[in-house]
């Protein structure tokens, strides 16, 4: 009897759930019909975000996702630790007037079916409230202009593109996936993020009097003539695109540590009031490259740096092996000059080791001065040495500006010098007569 018993109640409870999951099949072809879910991924994803934090209205209630991380801020001169809403897993809610939608990163974890990058976001929205092509295209715009200049006063930034070789790359924790990409301090003072106390234009290196920069430098002649060439480039992309010329460029800077190689890349960004996208070749892999390369070129006109790529390439090797990320010199060159294009890029390769470098990215051509040995990738070689006579009196000039003497004493002693060793020879010398003077 109680065997007789069990069996119905067993089947009892087999009904009823079978009967609750058609019920629950309804109910969600019901809830289809009703609401709306669209994923989005990749470069929209960002730009979706930045359109939610600029245009529509926070709700109060719901869970909140804060993070954080250390950049730079102008106002304090320092690098700080500054905090920021983010989209979590947890949605949240916005209003666009008076329609509401939903928005939160997608768990790729638990959908297995999707390579998702970790930080794709999930809208969900009442059907007929908004359209999705839409509202994906407003926010895409929004994005590129914010690109362009956006909600900072200047374009000038530094944005490091590091690979998994790195044990600084690629930062996990928070809401992102493992492989998820690394997130450089553009995408924060670009606004995808609602940051706290600070505005997107008080983040981000220190740009200093756009366009001054060079000014309170000393570099010879031909280096200054570059930098009207380059200058004139910048302006003229209607000229290269009416003859069908690839709007690009390409400069090799050489010469041994303390020649102001860096200083002068740092000095042209600002002079153009462009951004510099530096690449850490040694920790990328040919993937890694290429995807970096392809989200710097939504921020064109901009600079592509390379510094010192005599530490990763020996000719065409890669000399680091399996401490590295595996970058190839081919696809480095396909990059530079592929043909997919990069029109708006002034690409810019440091090297403290020219001996070290291939042709065919681009060296000192002997029977053409500046002009490298392949131009379109490398146009312009610039080596820089020892400070000349009237860059150091340039430089002393300015740090002595009441003691002649003194500079000229200096612009003697100097014969020899890098530029580094010359300005430290300055400092020094007026350090002590200011502490004398304090005395």
């Amino acid at each position: 009897m109680n065997t007789w018993a069990w069996l119905g109640g067993g089947a009892a409870l087999g009904a009823v759930a079978a009967g609750w999951e058609k019920t629950k099949g309804v109910l969600m072809r019901i809830v289809n019909l009703v609401v709306m879910t669209v994923k989005v991924d990749g470069e929209a994803s960002s730009a979706l975000r930045l359109y939610c934090w600029s245009n529509f209205r926070r709700s109060n209630w719901g869970e909140r996702f804060y993070d954080g991380q250390r950049i730079f801020v102008r106002p304090m001169r320092r690098v700080q630790a500054i905090a920021y809403e983010d989209v979590g897993y947890t949605s949240i809610l916005f209003w666009d007037g008076w329609k509401p939608i939903l928005v939160g990163v997608h768990d790729a974890a638990s959908d297995r079916q999707h390579a998702y990058s970790g930080r794709t976001i999930t809208l969900t929205f009442m059907r007929g409230l908004f359209s999705v092509d839409g509202l994906i295209q407003a926010a895409v715009d929004a994005y590129n202009s914010s690109h362009d200049r956006g909600l900072r006063s200047t374009r000038f930034r530094i944005e490091r593109r590091l690979g998994s070789g790195s044990v600084h790359s690629r930062p996990t924790g928070g809401n992102s996936q493992p492989d998820a990409p690394a997130w450089a301090e553009g995408d924060v003072c670009l606004g995808d993020r609602r940051i706290l106390r600070w505005n997107p234009d008080d983040l981000g290196a220190d740009s200093g009097v756009v366009g001054k920069l060079l000014d309170g430098l000393a570099f010879p002649e031909p280096v200054l003539a570059a930098v009207t060439e380059a200058r004139r480039w910048l302006g003229g992309e209607d000229w290269f695109r009416d003859r069908q010329i690839p709007w690009r460029w390409g400069w090799l800077l050489y010469g041994k540590p303390g020649t102001g190689k860096s200083a002068l890349v740092r000095a042209i960004a600002q002079e153009l009031d462009l951004p510099i996208f530096s690449f850490d070749l040694a920790s990328m892999s040919n993937q890694e490259l290429v995807s970096d390369w392809q989200s710097m070129l939504s921020s064109s006109p901009c600079v592509a740096l390379f510094e010192d790529i005599d530490a990763v390439f020996d000719g065409r090797d890669n000399t680091l092996g399996e401490m590295g990320g595996g970058l190839t010199f081919d696809c480095l060159l396909n990059c530079l000059s592929g043909v997919e294009g990069c029109d708006g890029v002034f690409s810019i390769v440091t090297t403290n080791r020219i001996e070290r470098l291939d042709v065919a990215l681009g060296t000192p051509d002997a029977s053409r001065g500046a002009i490298s040995t392949r131009p379109g990738r490398i146009d312009r070689v610039l080596h820089l040495g020892e400070i000349d006579e009237p860059c150091r009196r340039r430089l002393a000039n300015r740090v002595f500006r009441d003691n002649k003497e003194d500079a000229n004493t200096l612009v003697a002693q100097g014969d020899g010098d890098t530029p580094a060793q010359f300005m430290n020879r300055c400092v020094q010398k007026s350090m002590l007569a200011f502490k004398a003077k304090e005395a």
